[in-house]
């Protein structure tokens, strides 16, 4: 393979997984296409094939697309041969983020609570919920994650390295973009939207066909509040729109 290695850095509830049931269409499941969250390797244990990392350089070549929630910079350091690395990422709204993320654990039931208690008791103590806290652990090592402004320099840093930051609220402007770099047809359709009553189409993904209900719906004042809870979140996500465009190139 002597095209773009696109390295993507799946932020939970940005879009990610609409863009990865597309690019499924297009590229062969877990040899063009690898993805690296949990049911990635679930997906490979089942089968009993190996891991990415400990195939052949003969296969690790053919990849085009690395995803993932687990991925890390540097990733691309795992596929052989002169490459044109391009990493990619979606931001979200933190108070939009927040209440799909409440919406997708109550329709899974992995929560049983109502939304104010889940929102104190497991959002706001769960560092895995901060989006500066998944940039930033995308490439320092854990005891450099307690520093506040450390996190948030290499957050920043991190999304100053991607090749495209795209943005939920314009999430067609991005996919219909990436699709045209990839070479492959814009003809995505949205997966998981709450409320909406479709079902996932990902054949590979092992929660192929849930449907996400709306439990909550976000209002001004929640979002106000968010904003207010997770300053850090709210701040990173203002300096990313201005600081860019729906491509960067």
């Amino acid at each position: 393979m002597t095209g773009p290695l696109w390295v993507f850095l799946h932020m939970p509830k940005t879009g990610g997984t609409t863009f990865k049931a597309h690019l499924e269409r297009y590229l062969t499941w877990d040899e063009q296409l690898v993805e690296f969250s949990n049911w990635g390797r679930r997906y490979r244990a089942d089968r009993e094939l190996e891991e990415f990392a400990d195939r052949p350089e003969e296969e690790r070549s053919k990849a085009v697309v690395l995803a993932g929630h687990r991925l890390n910079y540097g990733a691309h350091r795992l596929v052989p041969g002169e490459r044109d690395v391009r990493y990619i990422t979606f931001l979200r709204d933190p108070a939009e983020r927040c209440v799909s993320l409440y919406n997708f654990r109550k329709s899974r039931g992995t929560t049983q609570a109502d939304f104010v208690s889940w929102y104190r008791d497991e959002f706001l103590t769960n560092d895995m919920n901060s989006i500066v806290g998944f940039y930033a652990s995308r490439t320092l090592p854990p005891e450099m994650m307690t520093d506040d402004g450390t996190r948030m320099e290499a957050a920043r840093a991190l999304l100053e390295r991607c090749w495209h930051v795209g943005f939920t609220d314009r999430l067609s402007e991005s996919l219909d973009f990436l699709c045209g770099e990839i070479g492959i047809p814009a003809d995505w359709t949205d997966q998981r939207v709450a409320g909406s009553g479709e079902q996932l189409k990902s054949p590979s993904h092992p929660s192929d066909g849930e449907m996400i209900a709306r439990h909550i719906t976000l209002d001004a004042e929640l979002r106000t509040r968010i904003h207010a809870d997770r300053p850090e979140d709210f701040a990173l996500y203002e300096w990313a729109g201005k600081a860019f465009g729906t491509t960067r190139n």
